[in-house]
């Protein structure tokens, strides 16, 4: 009987995928201004794909990885991710052009 070799491929949780994409991508959340608002944009845009429903979810991921945060990324998360949320962010995470963008 020859020896068989079964692959098993780890399932990440959605907060799993949502640190290793900032991890990945280098978000800091520790600018201000358009820096910060970009960074909520794109992990938000990226959550929704995953079908994240809540930014606290994406809160939680942030808070796990200690980042030395010396801005108020709670509130301008919240914003964004409403926003985002609004107006459809997640539908393009698919695409090729997001594909070579970030690493997801």
């Amino acid at each position: 009987m020859k020896d068989e070799i079964v692959v098993t491929e780890k399932v990440l949780t959605t907060k799993e995928k949502l640190i290793d994409f900032i991890k990945n991508n280098n978000l800091s959340f520790t600018d201000s201004g358009s820096e910060l608002n970009s960074e909520c944009a794109i992990i938000s845009g990226f959550a929704l794909s995953l079908g994240v429903d809540h930014y606290d979810e994406i809160e939680m991921a942030v808070l796990t990885m200690n980042i030395d945060s010396n801005t108020n990324f709670e509130d301008e998360l919240r914003k964004v991710f409403s926003y985002s949320k609004k107006n459809n962010y997640g539908k393009n995470w698919s695409s090729d052009a997001y594909k070579k963008m970030y690493k997801f």
